[in-house]
């Protein structure tokens, strides 16, 4: 076990290049399964056992002619675009059936800013086949997986989004995450996007690269947005490590899409479009968290910077505290631009034994990349909290 955690740690010192120094390291897909894959600005990570990945099977819900069908769970189906729909199953995903009922879960700390509503007046969605996606293939709160050019797209379907249109959030996980459950299990975010009408999608990959796969990822965002035809107001991108690298690169590039952004534990180092002055389409509100013990990130001095680059963009007042204790383990902290736009920065004082404080924070994680408790906050909760109160305008 000794020897296990020194390599692990000596891996951890070479994980901290910049993206254009070490993108000769391809990703690999979840269904590789390779042990401590070769990592792009991030730590690779050994896989752990989780029992809800026993229980995932595969088929699907099916219609009498054969058909599948997608149904909430009153059992009214959904409406679909038939003329694009395809009958055939034969590229169905794995799918889960066992995804937890989030009809209790709330995010507990919104640091006062008001929830949104959508738009007047729910519209039902008229969902549409893409090149990866089929909405035929996936029924009412379950969890399929429709493998795409080298990644899998882990896509949770609330009942309630087959008869209204949600928003969209896209979950992206760090470099080395062998199987979409950890970056799920860091955050809970299946059950938060039932609770608060959006629809999760987990795009898997193993290891990203960075620099050519943002642009992958926002092809499979456009593709999620058709088929299922969500909310245009409420989609949304977070990401933890190399993911959260990929959610500022969202943020810069697609700004006029994305309503609002949360990434964790990574700076900006692909698209940096605010330290540049290249700034994106519109204000983007940005709620960003890092841990001053996080040296595999960019460091803590480094987020700092990126906060200060942002911040300066806009000629940004504050900042003000909205939680927590300047110098304790947890402080939030807001800047406010002329027009209202916010960035929250999130600082803390977590580590875990493997990662020290490159660390996701949630009570009673048990991952790989979990803080050691105790916490003051839970991520995935923080997220959704901060979307919910953040659409477009």
């Amino acid at each position: 076990m000794r020897i296990f955690f020194l390599i692990v740690l000596t891996l951890l010192v070479n994980a901290c290049e910049s993206d254009t120094n070490s993108e000769a390291a391809p990703g690999t897909r979840a269904s590789d399964a390779a042990a401590a894959p070769t990592t792009e600005n991030d730590a690779p990570l050994q896989p752990v056992a989780d029992a809800t990945q026993n229980t995932i099977s595969t088929g699907i819900d099916a219609s009498s002619d054969g058909a599948p069908s997608v149904q909430s769970d009153s059992g009214s189906p959904g409406t679909l675009d038939s003329s694009s729909m395809s009958a055939d199953a034969a590229d169905v995903g794995t799918t889960r059936n066992d995804v937890t009922d989030g009809s209790e879960v709330t995010s507990e700390k919104e640091a006062g800013a008001p929830e949104t509503q959508r738009d007047a007046g729910p519209r039902t969605p008229v969902f549409k086949k893409t090149s990866c996606i089929d909405p035929n293939m996936i029924s009412a709160n379950s969890e399929v997986n429709f493998p795409c050019e080298g990644v899998d797209l882990w896509i949770s379907l609330p009942a309630q989004c087959i008869t209204r249109a949600c928003g969209l959030i896209f979950n992206i996980h760090g470099g080395g995450m062998v199987d979409r459950t950890w970056m799920e299990n860091a955050t809970n975010m299946v059950a938060l996007g039932k609770a608060n009408d959006y629809i999760v999608v987990h795009p898997h990959k193993g290891t990203w690269r960075v620099s050519t796969d943002k642009s992958v990822v926002f092809t499979f965002m456009e593709q999620a947005i058709e088929a299922f035809d969500v909310d245009r107001k409420r989609i949304h991108a977070t990401g933890y490590s190399q993911g959260g690298q990929i959610s500022w690169a969202l943020a810069c590039e697609h700004a006029d899409i994305i309503a609002s952004v949360a990434p964790t534990e990574e700076i900006n180092r692909v698209s940096n479009c605010w330290k540049s002055g290249a700034l994106p389409a519109r204000e983007i509100p940005v709620l960003f968290a890092y841990g001053k013990q996080d040296n595999i990130g960019g460091g803590y001095d480094a987020a700092q910077q990126a906060v200060n680059d942002f911040v300066d963009s806009y000629s940004m007042t504050g900042p003000e505290t909205i939680a927590g204790t300047e110098g304790t383990a947890y402080h939030r902290q807001r800047w406010t631009s002329a027009s209202g736009n916010v960035l929250e920065f999130i600082t803390h004082d977590y580590r875990n034994s493997l990662l020290a404080g490159h660390c996701l924070p949630l009570e009673g994680g048990t991952t790989l990349v979990s803080c050691s408790e105790p916490v003051d906050y839970n991520w995935g909760e923080e997220a959704v909290a901060f979307f919910k109160a953040h659409p477009m305008l």
